[in-house]
């Protein structure tokens, strides 16, 4: 008998475990339909996964900088998909070893929109390569990838093909305005 009472309050608290909702971590409301969000100043810790509901606190971080620069990658540590200034890792880096690093080029020039060309150009002034595409007015970056090159990328891919040495690559906005950089580009 004492065997039978011990199986049905284990049965009855397999039950009560089946139907408790599961933890609802500080700093998330839910609703009575199990949709869940985080407070205000909060954010997904991995919005890729809608089964966590970790939050993390949104940080202000620094915008990225203003008009035409260089850097390795970006790296989202808020995971919020917007790019801060302290993101950019190797920002500014003016000598780049593309054996062993990404070169990354980027514009931002929030007042600007419409047709705009990237250029490279070797270290005897010729024009080696040209990106023409239509910037919208936010942070826009190309890198250098010797596995991926890409039609977009191809200012950067003629500074990869053409080998180690110095390099400037511009930017011409619609209105003529045009932004430059130079860069060491280094090989193995």
């Amino acid at each position: 008998l004492l065997d039978a009472w011990g199986f049905l309050q284990q049965s009855d608290e397999r039950k009560r475990q089946q139907y408790q909702r599961p933890q609802i971590p500080e700093h998330v409301y839910c609703n009575n339909q199990g949709a869940c969000k985080p407070e205000p100043g909060y954010v997904w810790a991995n919005p890729d996964d809608k089964n966590d509901l970790r939050v993390v606190p949104i940080v202000i971080r620094p915008p990225p900088p203003r008009g035409l620069f260089t850097f390795n990658e970006w790296v989202d540590y808020d995971n919020n998909r917007i790019v801060g200034g302290d993101e950019l890792v190797g920002l500014n880096k003016k000598v780049f070893n593309i054996d062993k690093e990404k070169l990354s080029v980027a514009i931002n020039i929030p007042s600007q929109k419409g047709e705009t060309t990237f250029r490279s150009y070797n270290s005897k002034g010729e024009l080696i390569g040209e990106t023409v595409f239509f910037y919208q007015g936010n942070v826009r970056w190309f890198d250098m990838s010797s596995t991926k090159p890409s039609e977009k990328g191809e200012f950067l891919n003629r500074i990869r093909d053409s080998g180690p040495g110095e390099y400037k690559i511009t930017a011409t906005l619609p209105d003529g305005t045009e932004y430059s950089v130079t860069v060491k580009v280094l090989r193995d």
